[in-house]
């Protein structure tokens, strides 16, 4: 190899590396982030999810109908959708999280039309028992424009 290869390698090597590193950190980080639950845990969180959600928008108290499909890896990782109707509109986010630990969710939501700014996160305690989950979410939307918080409960559908 001459000098003039030998210096196109090493500069590349020296301007990928950091880029291969950061994918790598990524990978091991939402890979490792969840816990891995049993499978009955896993499979009685897996599914269709109804209830509702309450807050307050512009000193109105109102509760939409909330629904979420709940999709639940081997590795204790969540992804899905949630709906609702929002002043007659139907509103669909996605959802991504996992399990804290076996009794708990931690789930963000967000809008995936760019245009659209809404955001948030759901936190659940489980109880397996009642096919239950309750807890409270926190984010912000387009029609507030302001961040909002308030309790949500679902039950297991079917």
């Amino acid at each position: 190899m001459n000098n003039d290869t030998i210096a196109i390698l090493g500069w590349a090597a020296t301007l990928i590396s950091p880029v291969i590193t950061i994918y790598v950190q990524k990978y091991l980080t939402e890979k490792n982030r969840y816990k891995s639950i049993e499978p009955d845990k896993r499979n009685a969180v897996d599914g269709l999810w109804e209830g509702n959600f309450t807050q307050t928008l512009h000193g109105k108290e109102i509760s939409p109908e909330l629904v979420m499909d709940i999709n639940v890896a081997h590795t204790g990782a969540i992804t899905g959708t949630a709906k609702f109707t929002h002043n007659e509109k139907l509103v669909r986010v996605k959802i991504k999280g996992g399990f804290h630990n076996e009794n708990f969710l931690k789930m963000n939501y967000w809008n995936p039309k760019k245009h659209i700014t809404q955001f948030g996160a759901f936190i659940f305690e489980i109880d397996y028992f009642k096919s239950q989950i309750k807890g409270y979410f926190v984010g912000y939307g387009p029609e507030g424009q302001m961040v909002i918080a308030g309790p949500a409960e679902l039950k297991k559908a079917g």
